[in-house]
């Protein structure tokens, strides 16, 4: 998660904590992603260095989701 590979927008709500995919690091400025345990979205972070923002994996799919370079 920290090389920016698995990054991307807020894209699921955790519906048993409320969390809306992931926490801010506070010293990278990274919002740093959890598994949503209800529809298996692995959410990211953004890349501070290159500002992309990647994708989700779907735990039970495999797909992954697509990738935007700011």
């Amino acid at each position: 998660m920290w090389t920016g590979d698995s990054c991307g927008p807020v894209t699921a709500v955790d519906m048993l904590t409320g969390d809306i995919c992931g926490h801010v690091d506070m010293w990278t400025g990274d919002i740093c992603g959890h598994v949503d345990m209800l529809t298996g979205d692995i959410c990211g972070h953004v890349d501070m260095w290159t500002g992309d923002t990647c994708g989700h994996v779907d735990m039970w799919t495999g797909d992954t989701c697509g990738h935007v370079d700011r």
